[in-house]
């Protein structure tokens, strides 16, 4: 006759748990790139990193990075679609989403195009 068997006590995880700082392949990181607003007056500000925020009349929202409108597209690419690209390259899977409304810049930083008569590569 067999004894009945006690159930195995769950297994102790260990007293400190490492959480990598910066980005990860499983990150996910929202950057706002700002275009210059029309006409003169802007209504928004913008807090400069560790915490970026963009504060639009009394409302505040966090990024983990915004890029203002003197930003060219290649160091847009540089600071932050580049480690997305090498990300896909090594196998995880990545996403670059570019996300406005009409006229806001969206092919502007992805395809590229003319600026003051010399062309600006986009991001791809």
């Amino acid at each position: 006759m067999s004894s009945p068997t006690s159930p195995s006590a769950p297994p102790s995880l260990p007293s400190t748990t490492i959480i990598p700082s910066g980005p990860t392949p499983e990150s996910i990181r929202v950057i706002v790139r700002l275009r210059p607003a029309p006409g003169s007056s802007s209504s928004c500000t913008v807090s400069p990193p560790p915490n970026p925020t963009l504060s639009i009349a009394k409302q505040q929202f966090a990024f983990d990075s915004i890029l203002d409108p003197t930003v060219s597209t290649r160091k847009a690419y540089d600071e932050e679609i580049k480690g997305v690209v090498t990300q896909a390259l090594e196998g995880y899977n990545s996403c670059v989403l570019c996300y406005g409304q009409t006229g806001s810049g969206k092919t502007h930083t992805v395809m590229g195009s003319i600026v003051e008569g010399r062309e600006e590569d986009g991001v791809l």
